[in-house]
């Protein structure tokens, strides 16, 4: 059950399940170690000690418990949206550049409380996400505009 393809993104709900839940055991022992941990010695990137290496295995645990719950909750809808946004690499990537000009130009995103900037990603994760997810009708309606205005170009620029 350890091997490659039991960590598969179409792996069974159980499966995911299961994973949840052993990787939440880790989340839950890990944070408070790393509590513990730093009331001996502070936090520090520099010398890469204890508490330094608590801290990313607790985030990234964390951030795999997070990852789980949207795959357990959503399951092959997960799938379809990064399907979608493989399909329309360049749409989506445009867009995403476009929208973060547009957050940068219109908000001062570097002096923002965590909260709302975590918001604003929430925001724009989303944002991003709904024009994946809708990319092939948009793909479609631009192919079907093109194709009626492309000839009539063609013409007045040959005329």
């Amino acid at each position: 059950e350890g091997d490659a393809a039991s960590l598969s993104p179409r792996g069974s709900r159980a499966r995911v399940r299961t994973m949840l839940v052993r990787t939440l055991y880790a989340v839950v022992l890990l944070w408070p170690l790393w509590g513990l941990s730093t009331t001996v010695q502070k936090t520090s990137r520099r010398l890469v000690n204890a508490p330094y290496v608590l801290l990313c295995l607790a985030v990234s645990f964390s951030m795999v418990d997070i990852l789980l719950l949207i795959d357990w909750l959503l399951g092959s809808a997960r799938i379809e949206l990064l399907e979608r946004i493989n399909a329309h690499q360049l749409p989506v990537f445009i867009f995403a550049n476009v929208l973060t000009g547009v957050v940068n130009l219109t908000m001062p995103t570097i002096h923002m409380e965590d909260t709302l900037a975590m918001v604003v990603l929430g925001a724009y994760a989303a944002a991003v996400s709904g024009f994946a997810w809708h990319a092939p009708a948009l793909a479609s309606r631009t192919t079907s505009l093109l194709a009626r205005v492309l000839p009539t170009v063609r013409q007045q620029m040959a005329g």
